[in-house]
């Protein structure tokens, strides 16, 4: 049994005896190491609220021990929101669904061999502040409204011509003054706006063309994983973020009870129907 190296050279494997029976047909043959973990297959559909498949989700599939694991396997949902490891490890696992404009979804799983491995997630819709307006000179008019915030001066705007000489959003983030972006495990982050009361700072609302991400729930929290859907974004995914370290300083429909450490706009340009480099 030969097997290509990463150096690109060929290994040589132990050599098999492998008796085969005439009366019965062979469809797969899986040589696999003494002592070596099952490989499984998990398929699944991703879906919103209403029903509709989800296209081009991010689907991770982790260890529940380890859900930040960077080196967790990912795929991207086909436009029926459909999608599917080949090989992953028996066991149980954790999967989750993020796609821009909606809130993460997670479920825990049992990976079984000889079985058939399937999960059914769906992606909540953030709640919709910003009317949508349907007109050819949508572009321009919204380019516009954000232009005129950035006169006013009342917050930090970083407009498509700034933020596409960042690698990252991350990056884009920390050099707005009064933002500090806190890693964590893996490649996840969150945002902060410094203030001396709370001294650590505290997370604004964060809105995704006009969705809200971050609601404040039940408890009085709000929802930790609302930077999960901007870390799926590129620079050039981009057309405006805007900063207000004072919630009232916010436009008037995104200034609520709920924004008193304060607010942060993030704007695509799929939103702003402008070209994506």
């Amino acid at each position: 049994v030969a097997a290509e190296r990463r150096d690109g050279r060929e290994a040589r494997a132990p050599w098999f005896d492998v008796w085969l029976d005439a009366a019965l047909p062979l469809r797969h043959l899986t040589l696999a190491p003494a002592g070596a973990a099952p490989r499984v297959a998990l398929r699944g559909l991703v879906r919103d609220s209403l029903g509709q498949p989800v296209a081009n989700a991010r689907v991770r599939v982790a260890d529940p021990e380890a859900p930040d694991d960077s080196l967790a396997a990912t795929v991207r949902t086909a436009a029926d929101g459909t999608f599917r490891f080949a090989s992953l490890p028996e066991g149980t696992a954790l999967v989750e669904a993020t796609a821009v404009g909606h809130l993460p979804a997670r479920a825990q799983v049992a990976l079984l061999a000889e079985d058939a491995n399937e999960v059914a997630l769906v992606l909540r819709r953030g709640t919709v502040l910003a009317a949508a307006v349907t007109t050819e000179r949508f572009t321009e008019a919204f380019l516009a409204e954000v232009e005129q915030r950035k006169l006013l001066g009342v917050g930090t705007i970083r407009t498509s011509e700034v933020l596409e000489r960042y690698p990252q959003v991350s990056s884009t983030l920390r050099d707005i003054p009064g933002v500090r972006v806190e890693h964590g495990m893996g490649n996840r982050w969150r945002v902060r706006l410094t203030r001396t009361n709370p001294p650590f700072g505290c997370e604004p609302q964060i809105y995704l063309d006009g969705l809200l991400l971050n609601p404040e729930r039940a408890s009085g929290r709000a929802d930790p994983d609302a930077t999960d859907m901007l870390q799926v974004l590129a620079p050039t995914d981009l057309v405006a973020i805007e900063v207000y370290h004072n919630g009232a300083s916010a436009p008037q429909r995104y200034a609520s009870g709920m924004s008193r450490c304060g607010v942060m706009l993030v704007w695509t340009k799929a939103y702003a129907r402008m070209p994506v480099r």
